[in-house]
């Protein structure tokens, strides 16, 4: 199964629902050239065109909001590691015990990367070196002399 950063499927799920409002604006355009011929026609002509610019409104306010939240896109590491940590402990408490599995299937990785993001321990701190010629034990008072 290939892993796909959650950023990633929210971009495509973005862009189906970008594809989504073209087509419900050519339906918008279709409706508004169609000369109805009676008046139950133009009752209906505008009743579809309401429903259809509402649909169009909930499409865009949706968008923006995908884009704005950027669904995690902004996320730091640890934050993301904190994310996964509650969401397993949450699935844990529900009582399923393949947690692993539900919540790698979710963010779209293997249960191998999400144990990998949830027991990743920090690296160590590197050690200042000590000044050139000198062991991190000596001090330049201390330093043989030959």
């Amino acid at each position: 199964m290939p892993e796909y950063s959650v950023a990633y499927v929210n971009w495509i799920e973005i862009d189906r629902k970008e594809c989504e409002l073209e087509n419900l604006e050519k339906d918008i355009a279709t409706l508004e050239n169609l000369l109805p011929r009676n008046i139950t026609e133009v009752d209906l002509r505008n009743k579809n065109l309401k429903a259809a610019r509402e649909n169009q409104k909930a499409l865009v306010d949706e968008i923006n909001r995908m884009k704005d939240s950027g669904h995690n896109a902004g996320e730091t590491p640890e934050e993301r590691r904190k994310r996964l940590i509650a969401r397993v402990d949450t699935v844990k408490a529900s009582g399923v015990k393949a947690f692993l599995k539900k919540v790698a299937a979710e963010e779209g990785f293997t249960i191998s990367r999400l144990k990998q993001l949830i027991y990743h321990k920090s690296k160590p701190q590197i050690r200042q070196q000590a000044p050139f010629g000198l062991s991190d034990r000596q001090t330049p008072s201390s330093k043989r002399r030959v």
